[in-house]
């Protein structure tokens, strides 16, 4: 069993049909187009799920950490990194096909 998980990214969130086993399945096993997309765009991804029996998430853009008991305790960012983060991840995005403004994300995953 894994430690909770609070997860950073600057990019977009996509929340998953719960009822779509196909999808999921597609996304684990990085066949899925848009992990492809991203990929190729030099983009980054995480496939996650609040808690059992919840929705699962995507975060697909840059990873600005993960953190919890088996990851890190501490980021800092100074704002012109930030901006260049965001920036570059915006280019990112619309270069693999993603429409929507990055957000940054802060998610919490807890493990059972």
């Amino acid at each position: 069993m894994g430690a909770d998980n609070f997860m950073a990214y600057v990019g977009i969130r996509i929340l998953l049909d719960p009822k779509n086993e196909r999808e999921l399945e597609g996304i684990e096993t990085r066949s899925d187009s848009r992990i492809a997309a991203a990929r190729d765009a030099g983009l980054q991804s995480y496939l996650g799920r609040w808690t059992d029996g919840e929705y699962h998430f995507l975060l697909i853009g840059t990873e600005l950490g993960r953190f919890g008991a088996e990851g890190r305790d501490y980021a800092g960012f100074k704002s012109e990194e930030l901006s260049s983060i965001v920036a570059k991840t915006r280019e990112r995005l619309i270069h693999a096909g993603f429409k929507g403004e990055p957000s940054i994300h802060l998610q919490f995953e807890a493990q059972d």
